[in-house]
């Protein structure tokens, strides 16, 4: 039996990183999270655009609904991800609720025409300008938690 061998492997990241003057990992932080604020206008132009198609779709009936709830769960899950970025983190979130829906049908079959339409009419009504108050918000947000909670949804 030979003898034991000790392999250290080269060290690729320590390139990287010493090409970054020496940027310790909250510097860089710090400077995505500026990058990002100076985004905050196309972010929140981009999804004052995505919200437009999303709205048309609580005026589907339930078989249309049920037959492009694929597109919708898509859509939405593409406004969640972004929203908050863009200091809209109720409308993401009301997004994210939509998304959640779609995919609980995906995954468990579960489909509440009424409970998702009510999600539409919520991301309509916190897209709106003025928005509500932020008690009437708190209150629009935990139902909708709450409703999806009930049904069966999981986050």
């Amino acid at each position: 039996m030979g003898q034991a061998r000790i392999f250290t492997p080269e060290n690729r990241l320590a390139r990287v990183l010493s090409s970054l003057q020496g940027a310790t990992a909250e510097q860089l932080v710090a400077n995505a999270e500026a990058r990002v604020a100076g985004l905050e206008t196309a972010i929140r132009a981009y999804v004052q655009d995505r919200l437009t198609p999303i709205m048309a779709y609580a005026d589907l009936d339930e078989a249309a609904l049920f037959a492009r709830c694929q597109d919708l769960g898509a859509m939405s899950l593409d406004i969640s991800e972004v929203a908050a970025a863009g200091g809209m983190v109720t409308i993401g979130e009301a997004a994210r609720g939509i998304s959640a829906m779609v995919e609980g049908l995906l995954d468990r079959g579960v489909w509440h025409t009424d409970a998702l339409k009510l999600h539409l009419d919520a991301l309509a009504l916190l897209s709106q300008t003025p928005s509500p108050g932020a008690a009437q918000v708190k209150a629009i947000m935990d139902q909708l938690l709450t409703m999806r909670r009930s049904i069966g949804i999981s986050e």
